[in-house]
């Protein structure tokens, strides 16, 4: 599993969101957050940024570039 695969699905279980709850937030489909998540597809650039503000980081902690704690 790559890293934003990884930390999404973490952060995520973290704020205690499911899947559904996550995708509402962004008003993506379920299925997309699943297809993060099991790195079948990746997010948009504005999606990303919209998952960071949802999940409370920054967008370089989400793929890897920052250290995420």
């Amino acid at each position: 599993m790559n890293f934003f695969a990884k930390t999404l699905k973490q952060l995520r279980i973290e704020k205690d969101l499911t899947q559904k709850e996550l995708s509402q937030k962004l008003d993506v489909t379920e299925a997309a957050v699943a297809l993060w998540e099991q790195q079948r597809r990746e997010p948009s650039f504005n999606t990303l940024i919209k998952l960071s503000k949802v999940l409370d980081v920054s967008v370089g902690q989400l793929l890897g570039t920052e250290d995420l704690y």
